[in-house]
């Protein structure tokens, strides 16, 4: 049993009280628990932080908009308590080597394309978080100052096109998007027929196309084509936006969390050498 008055008090209202309970990790004001009955497994979220508590009521909604998620037993203003995947005879979680597998990238791509579809009336009618509100005017010049690219033609070019790539984020079709992919962050039945995303911290508001991007950037060239062909096809001008827009966001991420990994290099030299390309679109 955990030491963790919290916890404790969490188990007492899920009556699951004399169990056992080991910390999985924990990390950003959130605590991840697996919980052991002598007839069930479960794993306990909880969430320290209460600003990202906001995923607990992410779980419902997914429910209520018919998108297949991690089974839900339980949840209350802290905390929620999920099914153990490790447990289930029916699902796995994910594993680096199914960016390979080609009935998973294909289901991924349906499961993404029924968010996008079913979320969008979802995302009109609510506030929701958004990566695209990170691109302010001072967020740009802060950043472009702690990774030594304020002097770089692109960025300069970049910035005398602000107003115009903002009018073409207000008037882009926004719907509802994870925004958090990773095979750590994913299911996968055993038959490999489904797949979907857990962990809906990052869940909110923007283009479809920023999904798709942040999914196939781990994949080949030929499964990233699987996928978008699986989906639906893809709007092209959105995308050319989306790529556009999207080195900056996460340059303005990385300085918000101080963190320089292989992604964070890949964005400063997207800006550096491919941005001019992208911008070609706003000549016209």
């Amino acid at each position: 049993m955990t030491n963790d008055k919290k916890i404790i008090e969490e188990l007492i209202e899920y009556q699951l009280e004399n169990t056992k309970v080991n910390l999985i990790r924990e990390k950003d004001g959130i605590g991840v628990y697996r919980v052991e009955t002598p007839g069930h497994s479960y794993v306990l979220k909880y969430f320290y932080n209460k600003e990202f508590r906001r995923e607990i009521s992410y779980y419902q909604t997914l429910k209520s908009l018919n998108i297949p998620t991690i089974q839900v037993f339980g949840s209350t203003q802290s905390s929620i308590l999920l099914e153990n995947i490790n447990g289930s005879f029916e699902f796995r979680l994910g594993q680096k080597e199914d960016f390979e597998n080609k009935n998973i990238i294909k289901a991924l791509a349906r499961w993404y394309k029924l968010l996008h579809k079913n979320g969008m009336k979802y995302a009109e009618d609510n506030n929701l978080y958004s990566q695209w509100d990170y691109l302010s005017e001072l967020n740009l010049y802060k950043m472009a100052n702690k990774f030594d690219l304020s002097n770089e033609k692109s960025f300069i070019n970049f910035m005398n096109f602000y107003p115009r790539i903002c009018e073409k984020m207000r008037n882009a079709k926004k719907t509802l998007i994870y925004q958090d992919f990773y095979y750590t962050n994913m299911v996968v039945s055993i038959d490999e027929s489904k797949a979907f995303m857990f962990d809906y911290n990052m869940l909110g508001k923007g283009s479809y196309i920023s999904d798709i991007l942040n999914v196939t950037y781990w994949f080949s060239k030929e499964n990233k084509q699987l996928f978008i062909d699986e989906y639906g096809g893809i709007d092209y001008q959105l995308l050319n936006l989306e790529k556009l827009i999207a080195p900056f966001i996460a340059l303005i991420i990385a300085m918000e969390r101080n963190v320089y990994l292989s992604w964070t290099q890949d964005a400063k030299d997207t800006i550096i050498n491919k941005v001019d390309s992208y911008l070609e679109y706003f000549h016209n």
